[in-house]
Parts: structure tokens; sequence; C-alpha cells
């Protein structure tokens, strides 16, 4: 896995005697990765560390890195006095985070496939990169299979998810918690994306 947008990473590294995580920009082409550091006390060395990057794609990635930090010598010296450069050793989707931080009240209308019960209408009131909670007035059943057509970062991709549970709503409709199955990396890479970049809109709205 590689990095595909990001421009925003927190890592662990030294700083004075302490470690400490640390907010920096990201500069990257594929495999060629550097990291720019706007704090002052650093030095040259080269350690293996943890590191988040915030992948405005992919969404949020958990990596090992071999960083080796030197003075930076560009004309953001000022503002960014240290830089990586970065070696990626492993990086995986941070799926737990995703799961249980990231959800998303939502409000999308869409046509479903059901195993049972044909085609109908229902809204996706939230989402998280694992499921999705349905509002309908379709009865449905539990473990019922069920599909739908959404287009995500501009490719139409078929989602597949099964009920896990329902209840009444007040208004008379049903709501249901339903579960992802089968899904490619390409459109959990989708889904985790429009999570982050609705979870960044949704911060700067309340700010």
């Amino acid at each position: 896995m590689v990095l595909v947008d990001c421009h925003k990473c927190h890592v662990l590294v030294p700083v004075g005697d302490q470690q400490q995580k640390v907010e920096a920009r990201v500069v990257h082409k594929r495999d060629d990765v550097h990291i720019y550091f706007p704090v002052q006390n650093l030095k040259d060395i080269r350690i293996k560390t943890k590191a988040i990057f915030y992948d405005d794609y992919q969404g949020i990635l958990s990596a090992t890195c071999e960083l080796v930090i030197r003075r930076n010598l560009s004309a953001t010296r000022e503002k960014e006095p240290w830089l990586a450069d970065c070696k990626i050793l492993e990086m995986k989707r941070a799926e737990q985070n995703l799961r249980s931080a990231v959800r998303i009240k939502t409000d999308i209308d869409m046509e479903f496939a059901s195993s049972h019960h044909g085609n109908f209408r229902a809204s996706i009131k939230d989402l998280s990169v694992g499921g999705m909670q349905l509002s309908t007035s379709q009865l449905l059943h539990r473990n019922e299979r069920l599909a739908f057509n959404w287009t995500l970062t501009g490719v139409p991709s078929r989602i597949d998810a099964i009920v896990i549970r329902g209840w009444a709503q007040p208004d008379g409709k049903y709501a249901y918690g339903c579960r992802f199955v089968n899904l490619s990396d390409k459109t959990e890479a989708a889904i985790g994306s429009y999570l982050f970049k609705r979870q960044q809109e949704i911060r700067k709205e309340i700010q």
C-alpha cells in the first residue's frame, strides 16, 4: 500500500529529551515520501517509528516508518526547520479507528435490491466503513441480503450488505443496522475517503 493523496500526518519523534507525537506536513510521489516538521528541537537521526497518515482518498492509515531526519534547507525552512526522508515499512488502514470513530450522519436516498423483497427505496441515515443504518417503510428480515449501486470517487460501485438488526421508528418506518460484506479494497477505500472528507467538512462547519 502507498499514499495516494496525503498532506498531513502525526508521527512519533524525539523532541528534545522526550518522544512526542508531532503533526507534520507530507509531500509524496508514490514511494518517495518527505515529512516536514514545524518544530525546532529535533536532531539529525535515523529512527524507526510509528505514524498516522491522513489520506484524502484512502482515509486514516497506520504505518511503521524509517525516518532520516535532517535540516530543511528548502524555502520552507523558517516555518519547517526539519524534514525527514520517510521509508514506509508497513502500512494499513486504521480499521478499528474508522469503524468506531468515523461514523457520519447522512441522509442519502438510494434504491436497494433485496434478496426477499425486490427493489425498494431507503435512506442511509448513518455510515461507517463497516456498515450503515437504513430508514425505510419496507419490512426486512434479519440476515437478509441487500445490494445497491453508489458512485464514489466518480466510479459506480455495487455494494452488498446484510441486515443485522431492525426496530420500529416513531414515524412508522423501520430502521435497520446493516453490515457491508465482500467489499473490494477499492470500494472500501472509496467509502473511507468519503467518510474522511465529510468528517473534515463537518469539523469546519462547527468551528
